[in-house]
């Protein structure tokens, strides 16, 4: 059960989520976390999903910031810049007949993705990132297993199931971070359960993204995590060794319990890094990026024409984006504007995380959660932990000092 206590106090069940007002920027990405599993159930069957779950949390996120200090120029000129992009794509497009599609694209970026970099630009206590939102995880373990059981009972095919393994990772993701800094038990089974789920019944993305957050955190806390590196790399020789027979032996017990897994069958097959047909739309997308080298498409520019030549009109025009975030932003802002968009954004996450080390964390588990995502699927269009970073970024540390 669901109940508030006061304006900023909110609980589910015996669990507190929000139990004050302090680091509440984080305490809301902690909700959001938390409630995206229930958001993809309503992504199924609603259509204006995105206002259901996009609009209370800009609702809290506008009635936090006005307490912050909030460097309005920058919001402005992301603002501009991201308009005039999006009234490029429309011109170039969407115009003639596609206006519908264009404004529930701008709707789900300016609604349920931008207001994130207003939170994070005006958030300062990364220090307690973490601890705050590992508390979590029980809750985010329910809403995950209340994904599988509604996809389960809803006949939703759970064989290579994208939404249900993306939004079951970022659980991975945060039991693991407090099973390796704390040692807390729950929290390796959570991650080890999820990660079961994930590769039995999901994608090979999220995969990625947890083997990713894994190797990274093990780079930057080597010296300390001495014997978990240990255990870890002769269980990885282990593996090794007998790959195949323990391939072997996993394949005849789910064939025993009828259990169909894609990420198996493409171990088994050596077809695990298949494009599974994105190369298709990627080269559409370079042949754009090819044509309109200097102002590129605009945003989401791509998703007409890509539909139109692979699928003569046919699909969803939300998924027909280039499944590679540096793609995205090569064919929407052009090569020259791109480039820079990405050297600029490499360069600040690297100053970042050098010179703030309270954000290294956070750092560290948003760019697994979502640009390692993006690398492989997904538009950054859709992706508000994209947005989170960017204004982490953004919020310089020097200039918090001089205020």
């Amino acid at each position: 059960m669901i109940w508030v206590e006061g304006l900023m106090r909110i609980k589910f069940g015996q669990i507190t989520l929000f139990e004050n007002e302090k680091n509440m920027g984080i305490k809301i990405m902690a909700l959001y976390f938390v409630l995206y599993p229930i958001m993809v159930i309503f992504k199924e069957h609603m259509k204006y999903w995105y206002f259901l779950f996009g609009l209370p949390i800009f609702i809290l996120i506008l009635i936090h910031i006005p307490r912050k200090s909030i460097n309005y120029m920058k919001i402005v000129a992301v603002s501009i810049f991201l308009g005039v992009y999006c009234v490029n794509s429309l011109l170039q497009g969407y115009i003639r007949q596609y206006v519908y599609n264009w404004i529930g694209m701008c709707l789900i970026l300016f609604i349920y993705c931008f207001p994130w970099i207003l939170l994070t630009i005006t958030e300062n206590c990364w220090n307690e990132f973490t601890h705050i939102i590992c508390q979590k995880t029980k809750l985010m373990f329910i809403t995950v297993l209340m994904l599988y059981m509604h996809d389960y009972f809803m006949g939703i095919s759970m064989n290579g199931n994208m939404q249900f393994s993306y939004a079951a990772m970022p659980a991975v993701v945060f039991s693991l971070y407090d099973f390796f800094e704390n040692r807390k038990k729950y929290q390796l089974g959570i991650a080890g359960i999820l990660t079961v789920m994930i590769i039995l019944f999901g994608s090979r993305g999220p995969l990625l993204c947890i083997m990713a957050f894994i190797a990274i955190y093990f780079i930057k806390n080597q010296k300390k995590q001495i014997p978990i590196i240990i255990v870890g790399v002769l269980t990885l020789i282990y593996i090794a060794i007998n790959y195949n027979a323990i391939l072997n032996g996993v394949v005849v017990i789910l064939s025993k319990y009828n259990i169909s897994s894609r990420t198996i069958y493409k171990l088994m097959s050596g077809t695990i890094s298949s494009d599974t047909g994105r190369s298709k739309i990627q080269d559409v997308v370079i042949g754009l990026i090819k044509k309109y080298p200097v102002f590129g498409v605009g945003i989401g520019g791509e998703r007409i024409v890509v539909n139109r030549e692979i699928y003569n009109m046919t699909k969803n025009m939300g998924s027909c984006y280039p499944h590679n975030i540096i793609l995205e932003v090569l064919v929407q802002y052009g090569i020259i504007i791109g480039i820079l968009l990405i050297i600029w954004f490499a360069v600040r996450i690297v100053v970042t995380y050098i010179c703030e080390e309270e954000k290294r964390n956070a750092l560290i588990i948003l760019g697994c959660i979502s640009i390692v995502h993006l690398m492989v699927s997904s538009s950054y269009l859709e992706e508000p932990m994209f947005f989170a970073l960017m204004g982490m970024v953004l919020n310089y540390k020097y200039e918090e000092n001089t205020r």
